[in-house]
């Protein structure tokens, strides 16, 4: 990837087909990804027996990289809730996590 990155401008330059490199680029990094503030009510609800969200994101994670309904990207392509901003725990994501 950092290749990419460094390559970037040469790409562009040298090919300057944006669909393609916009496919090619979308298939590197996920759409959808793992959130602890999408995550953690999936856990509440199941604790109380109902796994209905916990389902939910099973399938729309499991592809990760797919164009999916306008109701998945709505719910789930979006950024952090404003409330979750500096909330230690669900608010912060690591990659080695």
């Amino acid at each position: 990837m950092a290749s990419l990155v460094k390559s970037w401008p040469d790409i562009l330059i040298k090919d300057g087909n944006l669909p393609e490199i916009s496919a090619s680029i979308k298939q590197t990094n996920p759409k959808y990804t793992w959130r602890e503030w999408l995550i953690v009510p999936a856990y509440q609800q199941a604790l109380q027996g109902d796994y209905t969200l916990v389902r939910e994101l099973q399938e729309v994670l499991s592809y990760p990289y797919d164009e999916q309904s306008q109701e998945v990207e709505d719910k789930y392509y979006r950024l952090k809730p404003r409330p979750f901003f500096n909330v230690g725990g669900v608010s912060h994501y690591s990659c080695s996590s």
